[in-house]
């Protein structure tokens, strides 16, 4: 359930704009920090920047959680690539995450297969964490903050890839793999808005959502609520606000800006669960 949890709250951290490619420069750089929160109270953090490329969008993020109670203690680092299409299309993801209370790691992975058309995934977990898995994750992470917009860092994309594939390197205790058509899902929560960006109108749509943490499809109904200004401390955002509703969870809210430029980027998400009220919430 902790692993289920964390990595919902880290993958459904919705990206920004980017791509592979061979050329040394991305054509667009963006990098974005938010603030997660558990009924109200902040207990971590997400970095994500974002790539924008020959079309298609390449997401490099890293998040933390760190909170205790009198239930006990939560110590989570993780890390995630994942690339789109434009329209949001799923190509490309391989997240970990290190539970450092536990010493418990967890992995998933998703691929295209397009001469079978279809897609591959892969989900797993490893008892132990070694000392270079955990130096491995906090250099992906000090890579990303220290690239900003302003003064581009010559980040590889193919090198933060093979970082990101050495951070889980014990033998893998629990395995399961997954296979879906590539016509069983329109996008991830993470493609969202790059897939409304495309949408000819705001009409209700109902699409297949594939939810990253436990690569499980849902059939989601996707609702216009309007145009809301988001506010923050010294400032406000205008942002076009949706619902999502599937059978058997409560509504999960989003607002997203510039739905009608180049790079439109998550400004807030909520949802709730068994526990209680969760946000995640641009830092600015």
């Amino acid at each position: 359930m902790l692993f289920r949890i964390t990595l919902s709250i880290t993958l459904c951290i919705i990206s920004l704009h980017a791509q592979s490619d061979n050329t040394e420069m991305p054509h667009q750089q963006i990098l974005k920090s938010y603030s997660i929160f558990a009924e109200g109270e902040n207990i971590g953090g997400s970095t994500m920047m974002s790539i924008s490329m020959n079309q298609k969008i390449s997401i490099l993020q890293t998040s933390f959680i760190k909170v205790s109670g009198w239930w006990g203690k939560i110590d989570i680092k993780s890390s995630t690539f994942q690339a789109y299409t434009t329209e949001g299309t799923v190509l490309d993801v391989s997240s970990k995450v290190l539970d450092l209370d536990d010493m418990e790691s967890y992995k998933v992975d998703l691929k295209l297969d397009s001469p079978n058309n279809k897609f591959v995934g892969e989900i797993s977990s490893t008892k132990d964490i070694s000392k270079e898995s955990i130096i491995r994750i906090n250099e992906l992470s000090n890579l990303i903050n220290q690239s900003n917009s302003k003064n581009p860092h010559p980040l590889k994309l193919k090198y933060f890839q093979n970082k990101l594939s050495l951070i889980t390197d014990k033998p893998t205790t629990e395995k399961q793999m997954i296979e879906y058509s590539t016509q069983d899902f329109s996008t991830s929560i993470n493609g969202l808005p790059f897939y409304i960006k495309n949408l000819l109108d705001r009409k209700e749509h109902w699409l297949n959502i594939i939810e990253l943490d436990e690569l499980k499809v849902d059939r989601t109904k996707l609702t216009f609520k309007g145009n809301e200004n988001v506010r923050f401390k010294n400032s406000n955002i205008m942002c076009s606000h949706f619902i999502l509703t599937t059978v058997n969870r409560a509504p999960r809210h989003l607002w997203i800006a510039d739905l009608n430029k180049v790079i439109p980027y998550l400004v807030r998400y909520t949802w709730q669960d068994e526990f209680g009220e969760n946000e995640i919430k641009l830092d600015l």
